[in-house]
């Protein structure tokens, strides 16, 4: 995403409506937001509050990011959360390359492996980038039951 930003110009964190200009509900939002296309975020703010109204955009599913519960997208949920969470997701269709291991320094994590979390879409499918090497973009896909597409 990072890369995006620095080719295209796009921003890395998005108000939903640059995603989805299309949908109305997506105009006045301004206390949740995107991490490039594919990761929602919307923070509880309110210490008294351990649950929050998320919007879904779209029409393909979201995942909680820590317990993989699916959200529908294009709907409402209320999403509990403790302080200890923020209520992040991962768009249905997606990869997210992640490092798993804390560190308190970002020099130490030079050598931690990458997780790829793959979300799948309503119709089990997942749009592999065009960063990804057709070599890694091989691999991910040698599950039959999943159809990989090239974005």
């Amino acid at each position: 995403m990072f890369f995006e930003s620095h080719v295209t110009g796009a921003p890395v964190m998005r108000p939903l409506w640059v995603e989805y200009p299309t949908d109305a509900n997506t105009f006045g939002m301004e206390d949740q937001w995107l991490v490039g296309a594919d990761i929602l975020v919307k923070p509880i703010v309110s210490a008294q509050h351990r649950s929050v109204e998320v919007y879904f955009p779209g029409s393909e599913p979201w995942y909680d990011v820590v317990s993989w519960e699916r959200q529908p997208g294009g709907a409402r949920a209320l999403v509990n959360a403790e302080l200890d969470k923020i209520p992040v997701f991962q768009r249905g269709g997606s990869i997210v390359p992640r490092k798993m291991r804390l560190r308190r320094c970002t020099d130490l994590m030079v050598h931690d492996p990458y997780t790829l979390n793959v979300a799948l879409d309503s119709a089990k499918k997942v749009r592999i980038p065009q960063a990804v090497s057709p070599a890694l973009a091989r691999r991910c896909c040698d599950d039959p039951s999943l159809q990989c597409l090239r974005s």
